[in-house]
């Protein structure tokens, strides 16, 4: 028995609390509620989720360490290890870290594919030292 495929929808509020026109917070949904996923794991901290310990990545710690491809390297593979560990909405299909040495800061292209769909989505994040 054939049974009809019924796509997955998520949702996630925004992770930057934007407003929405009547002053709620503003929700994304589908391709965007993944793209979000993944962007809370990378900025959350392990530790700073009170119930979830081990959730998050260690992004931060190579802020402190000096800027360099081999630094942006343990930096790719710690998101790589994050995001394959809690995000089931996608997968990192691949990661390119380019340092930006006028900045203090890393470049973050990364290409996922979105589970339910087998869409590829480009994202792209900048990390900066502080």
């Amino acid at each position: 028995m054939n049974l009809p495929v019924i796509p997955t929808s998520w949702g996630d509020i925004d992770n930057q609390f934007r407003l929405d026109n009547t002053g709620r917070l503003m929700e994304r949904i589908g391709t965007d509620a993944a793209i979000c996923g993944i962007e809370n794991i990378i900025l959350t901290r392990p530790g700073e989720r009170v119930m979830r310990p081990k959730f998050g990545c260690y992004a931060y710690q190579s802020l402190f360490e000096p800027l360099s491809t081999s630094t942006g390297r343990v930096l790719g593979a710690e998101i790589l290890r994050a995001v394959n560990e809690e995000q089931s909405r996608g997968t990192i299909e691949n990661i390119n870290i380019t340092v930006d040495y006028n900045n203090s800061a890393y470049i973050l292209s990364i290409s996922v594919v979105i589970t339910a769909t087998g869409q590829t989505v480009n994202v792209t994040k900048i990390l900066v030292q502080e």
